[in-house]
């Protein structure tokens, strides 16, 4: 059966498509089979224009995959499968290698870590830091190596697109999101009292991911944030070869939210196309091409709906390895316990999930843990949010083992003196002196315009009579800042690491955006 492939244009959708026309007619039998085939790749049949009558697609990749049931290649099972398996073994032996590979690279860095001079706090920061990675890396071996095999016996259905580690980086980053999204549609039941919930709820966030958290997997279309978008538009609209597409790109997100989700074929083309366009006319698309990333590596792994990447995390699941280090978290923080530091109390896991609602971090998002303690808020951060961009600061040198046992990479240092620029910061300050007003007013200097910071603060600040705390709640008046009380028992709990009765609030703050000219 002859076929041609052309590029033709949707004058109502404003599109382009991908037409399949046939050289000669077929039987109505053979029409009305290839009418469903196309549908069931997101196609359809069009007549409409005489020129362009065929089958018609808003993807190249869907038209091609159309013509291979043209070209025959279904009729050849015996050549497609005997095919199919030398491709499967051929991963199957690259990904085993690269997990041998990735495994004794990590082992010599873990060594190497361990043999390092470390006689300065900074060197030894930095060689915790290099042995987290490699331990995560070694669990990521582990996993390659469990695919391996079951694409070489020929048992991966959904997983046989898997080719890269970034390929399962992608998957699990996805599977950790579901474990979150699941945690939060947690509701409390009717005759369940508060401790029973809290203690259902913790059970649910301490554990691993797990099947029941596939059916909240979402699909990683790519999303950007609006006024991105609208900068990119303004710089290249009367560039050459980028006008066009910039008007299109303008029309296209002038109704949109704060963030743009891009989820149909068509307007993902679009999107591209406008990158490279961007791109070509010398303008910096790095962060805008960053939010396709993981949609493109699940593309690259032939996994392009949101039912084949759910089918995908649930063969997934039995083969993820293990982490060494769990255990050393749990021995990290027993040494805690009955230790004297001024200020340590661990923020309680139900007060961290309102503190993660309320601050709304997204990907690509620098977001700040000014107080990091044993790392309770970083570890929420990180499975919450993979692809944002943590930083730590801690002052006592002496819950490193616990940090480093979670594999966060933390600065010790002085919050008060510290300098940068982030768009979420989340903290728990100490409360004595008046320590809390200091921590988030610095705080508040280090957010970006439009940025968010949500702290936890002693009652204190928000009714006593001096100066300081005075000036504060005319300052937060001033700025917008709000505020509500937590329950008195808040860290008095089963989920407290250390006891307190200090009754305390939480403050959200929004920065607002410079005006730009």
């Amino acid at each position: 059966m002859g076929f041609s492939i052309k590029e033709g244009y949707h004058d109502k959708k404003q599109i382009p498509l991908w037409i399949v026309q046939l050289s000669g007619r077929v039987e109505r039998a053979t029409f009305m089979e290839l009418k469903t085939k196309a549908k069931l790749l997101g196609g359809w049949y069009s007549s409409f224009k005489k020129s362009d009558a065929g089958f018609q697609f808003t993807a190249a990749e869907d038209a091609e995959k159309f013509t291979s049931l043209l070209s025959g290649d279904a009729d050849r099972s015996d050549t497609l499968e005997r095919s199919k398996e030398r491709k499967q073994m051929t991963a199957a032996e690259r990904l085993e290698d690269l997990a041998d590979d990735l495994y004794k690279r990590a082992e010599e860095t873990i060594q190497q870590s361990k043999e390092s001079l470390q006689n300065t706090a900074r060197r030894a920061d930095m060689q915790a830091g290099v042995r987290g990675r490699a331990y995560a890396d070694q669990a990521l071996s582990h996993t390659l190596v469990s695919i391996s095999d079951a694409l070489a016996s020929g048992e991966a259905k959904y997983l046989d697109g898997i080719r890269h580690k970034t390929h399962v980086e992608i998957l699990q980053s996805v599977l950790y999101r579901a474990k979150w999204a699941h945690i939060r549609s947690i509701k409390q039941g009717d005759s369940e009292s508060i401790y029973d919930y809290r203690s259902r709820v913790d059970a649910e966030d301490g554990r691993a991911p797990n099947l029941s958290d596939v059916r909240f997997a979402e699909y990683p279309y790519p999303s950007v944030y609006k006024r991105h978008l609208q900068e990119a538009v303004a710089k290249c609209s009367a560039s050459k070869g980028a006008k066009m597409a910039s008007a299109q790109m303008a029309k296209r997100i002038a109704k949109e939210a704060e963030y743009v989700e891009f989820t149909e074929p068509h307007d993902i083309v679009r999107l591209t196309d406008f990158l490279g366009r961007a791109k070509a006319a010398g303008y910096d698309t790095t962060w805008l091409e960053s939010s396709a990333i993981d949609y493109n590596r699940l593309k690259r792994a032939q996994i392009d709906t949101i039912h084949e990447l759910r089918s995908a995390l649930r063969e997934l699941i039995p083969h993820i390895g293990q982490a060494r280090g769990d255990d050393a978290v749990e021995l990290a923080e027993r040494e805690l316990i009955g230790k004297k530091l001024v200020g340590f109390f661990p923020t309680p896991k139900p007060i961290i999930r309102q503190m993660m609602e309320l601050a709304d971090i997204h990907d690509n998002h620098r977001v700040l843990e000014p107080s990091a303690g044993k790392g309770d808020i970083l570890d929420c951060i990180r499975d919450a949010h993979p692809n944002a961009h943590r930083h730590g600061l801690e002052l006592y040198r002496c819950l490193q083992d616990v940090l480093v046992a979670k594999g966060h990479e933390v600065e010790f240092a002085d919050f008060l003196v510290h300098q940068g620029r982030y768009d979420r910061i989340l903290m728990n300050p100490p409360f004595e002196k008046g320590q809390d007003i200091e921590h988030v007013m610095h705080a508040y200097e280090l957010l970006q315009p439009g940025g968010k910071l949500v702290a936890i603060m002693g009652e204190g600040a928000f009714f006593r009579g001096d100066k300081q705390a005075t000036a504060f709640r005319e300052w937060m008046q001033e700025i917008g800042a709000e505020n509500k009380q937590l329950p008195e028992d808040a860290f008095k709990g089963i989920d407290s690491f250390r006891h307190t009765g200090v009754r305390t609030r939480l403050l959200t703050i929004e920065k607002p955006l410079r005006l730009f000219e």
